[in-house]
């Protein structure tokens, strides 16, 4: 049959039926695997995908929890969290995100490579500060910048700002302590972190955030120092005052309880603003009157001096010829800063003579020999770390007696071949003058947390180092230094005042430089019966640097203040100090 092109029905093959009968069964198959498929998914694994796409939805960050706050002995607050907020970037809401970063960063200061950085590396919900006021934080959300979170928060707050920077320390970006108090006793200040759940939808948009009840942060413990603000900020006046005057590339001072070792102040300057620590120069974060350990110079010699009497071996009456201010041991010249022909024990440590000293040393040699003389400079604490549990203390320095020389015994009664920490130094002078008993220092008394409190930092007995005899006449001789000697410039009108003048000069790789010193001074008052030691060392100033001149003034403020502070009465009217036991 001939086929019709124009006909409307043309027929039907055979092969023609076939493959649509195949191509039927084709679709036929693939909808009931996909119809499987929907059933396997939504019926048999149904829960499973859903909990992996919520999975995918949901993400929980952390907050951290209030942190505990910093008291001096009074109760008033060194260091403390006050509500605040925390900007965080939703990137896939932000549209173009460094147009974003670029609005943000004239509203709040904040570190933009970093967040960039955060962002590069994936992050999704990026966090860009932490505690910016609440102030702040209501015009940002006023403006509704898109994108833009703000998120409950803290920002730590420091009163005494440079005055206790180094002591108290200062919390990082991620809210940790960095240094001093902050960093020592983190476990405890620091809270337990929250949780913040973020949600968002198909479309990546956030829908929600949430804090959980049950994951709510949590304070941390309050601290509660030793330490007072009051005696704190006038030392730190008084070290600025110094540094200036003197030109001195940095001071520190110590302020300690003379019965019982109690840290009141310890300062250092130059220092920082603990609320912007990333600033700071690492040398300002060091907390020196802990760190730094220098040879002491003549601030020493009442240790010596004291270990003398103690032995009995030298008289308070007995002459010393100082060789009109030269003299020469095995080889070495030794010199006294004023010509001295004879000196009694008494004036050798008012006029601060080494060449007496240096005789003073080598009879303690000859009847103890070098192990002897180590035990008992070490006996007050020198050449080991006081334990005042802050991060950095240095031990100092004092060799072992194995490697002691026949110069060490005339050298470390100058207050040479040998390095103290201000705080070290402190604490032996403490022993001198409380009655002989060298104390641990405190500086933490207790935490509390709510009704709860335990104490801390009580350390066990003290060591009697001397007798009572031999203390109550350093007493008498340190006060001569301050009337008849080197100490002048130390002396209050109201309080007695008794001290020591430190002149050393400082070595580099063994070596000492040219035009380096470090002045000096340790003072206690009322001399008569001691409430508080205060050492300052006043490091590389200019052309004045004898510590009764660049460290003397600053320890008479300080005493000064700390007398106020503390409410010691001023001490009676009374003749010259006794020039006998």
């Amino acid at each position: 049959m001939m086929f019709d092109a124009r006909s409307p029905n043309p027929p039907v093959t055979p092969t023609m039926r076939v493959r649509s009968i195949a191509a039927a069964g084709v679709v036929a198959l693939a909808l009931v695997l996909l119809i499987g498929r929907a059933f396997y998914i939504q019926v048999l694994r149904g829960d499973e995908y859903a909990a992996a796409a919520k999975k995918q939805s949901i993400r929980v960050e952390t907050i951290a929890g209030e942190r505990g706050r910093i008291l001096d002995a009074s109760g008033g607050i060194l260091a403390c969290d006050v509500p605040a907020y925390s900007v965080w970037l939703y990137t896939p809401d932000a549209g173009d995100v460094q147009q974003t970063l670029e609005i943000l960063s004239r509203r709040v200061k904040f570190d933009v490579e970093a967040v960039r950085r955060r962002i590069r590396n994936g992050g999704l919900f990026v966090p860009v500060e932490r505690g910016i006021s609440v102030d702040v934080g209501h015009a940002l959300m006023d403006e509704r910048i898109a994108g833009v979170h703000l998120l409950p928060d803290q920002r730590r707050v420091y009163p005494l700002g440079e005055a206790a920077a180094a002591l108290v320390g200062a919390v990082g970006f991620e809210g940790h302590g960095l240094n001093g108090v902050e960093a020592a006793y983190e476990e405890l200040l620091a809270g337990r972190p929250g949780r913040i759940v973020t949600e968002r939808d198909g479309a990546n948009r956030l829908v929600r955030v949430e804090v959980k009840p049950d994951g709510r942060p949590l304070p941390g413990k309050d601290l509660h120092l030793t330490v007072r603000a009051g005696i704190q900020e006038a030392a730190f006046r008084a070290l600025e005052k110094a540094r200036s005057e003197f030109k001195a590339r940095a001071a520190s001072a110590v302020v300690i309880d003379a019965q019982d070792g109690r840290v009141l102040a310890l300062v250092c300057t130059p220092s920082f603003d603990p609320a912007d620590p990333g600033k700071a120069h690492p040398d300002a974060i060091r907390l020196r009157p802990v760190s730094d350990a220098f040879e002491p110079g003549s601030s020493f010699k009442p240790f010596v001096m004291a270990a003398a009497l103690e032995l009995g071996i030298v008289s308070l009456d007995e002459q010393w010829h100082c060789g009109n201010g030269a003299w020469r041991f095995q080889g070495r010249l030794l010199h006294d800063a004023h010509p001295y022909a004879m000196l009694d024990t008494w004036m050798v440590v008012v006029k601060s003579s080494n060449i007496g000293m240096a005789k003073v040393g080598l009879r303690i040699n000859e009847k103890l020999g070098y192990k002897g003389f180590h035990e008992i400079v070490s006996a007050f604490g020198f050449g080991r770390p006081t334990g005042v549990g802050l991060p950095g203390e240095t031990p100092g320095l004092l060799l072992p007696h194995t490697q002691w020389t026949s110069y060490s015994v005339t050298s470390i009664p100058m207050g040479q071949e040998i390095a103290v920490s201000p705080l070290q130094l402190s604490l032996g002078y403490a022993a001198l003058v409380n009655g002989g008993w060298l104390h641990s220092p405190r500086l933490v008394d207790r935490w509390e947390k709510g009704p709860y409190r335990e104490a801390l930092g009580h350390p066990g007995k003290p060591a009697r180092v001397i007798s009572q005899d031999v203390s109550d006449t350093m007493r008498v001789m340190l006060e001569r230094v301050v009337t008849e000697g080197t100490g002048k410039k130390a002396q209050l009108k109201e309080y007695r005042v008794g001290g020591k003048t430190g002149t050393a000069q400082k070595a580099e790789g063994g070596v000492y430089v040219d035009g380096k010193y470090v002045g000096s001074f340790v003072g206690f008052a009322p001399a008569d019966a001691p409430r508080v030691v205060c050492t300052v060392f006043v490091d590389e100033p200019g052309d004045k640097y004898y510590g009764g001149t660049v460290a003397a003034p600053a320890v008479r403020e300080i005493l000064q203040a700390s007398m106020l502070d503390l409410g010691v009465p001023p001490s009676p009217a009374a003749a010259s100090p006794a020039r006998s036991r």
